[in-house]
């Protein structure tokens, strides 16, 4: 049953990953609503790959009702946004304070930006192997 921090959207089951886990095709809509304008906004929207956890055994192929939680999309979407940002405030604050100089601090700010971007990249890469799936598939859709 849905509760109030889930979102609903249907999804085509693409391939099979393994027994409890399928990759899903989700369509991806955009804030204006897809006006078919020539906006840069409209441009985007499209389809995306997506793991999810498959308990009820959907196919390839299957249209697929998913559940995904909220709280959870919300703590990835976080983290991957403000790893990297407050890296760059605290690379440039801790060179700032250690060296004076500022040319210094920006680039330790720099580097510590993509040493953020890089630490999402290997949790990404370990998230896949372990059960993190957003979604749920709940229902196939006849």
């Amino acid at each position: 049953m849905r509760t109030d921090n889930e979102m609903t959207q249907r999804a085509v089951v693409t391939r099979i990953v393994d027994a409890g886990t399928a990759e899903i095709t989700v369509h991806r809509d955009t804030a204006c609503g897809s006006c078919r304008s020539s906006c840069a906004g409209c441009a985007s929207a499209g389809k995306i790959a997506v793991l999810a956890v498959n308990k009820i055994a959907a196919e390839t192929g299957d249209r697929v009702i998913v559940y995904s939680r909220t709280g959870k999309i919300l703590k990835t979407a976080a983290f991957v946004y403000l790893l990297p940002l407050c890296a760059l405030f605290a690379g440039y604050a801790v060179s700032a304070i250690i060296s004076g100089n500022e040319n210094i601090s920006i680039i330790t700010g720099l580097l510590s930006f993509f040493l953020g971007i890089s630490t999402i990249s290997v949790s990404r890469r370990f998230s896949r192997r372990s059960d993190n799936s957003v979604c749920e598939i709940k229902e196939i859709i006849r």
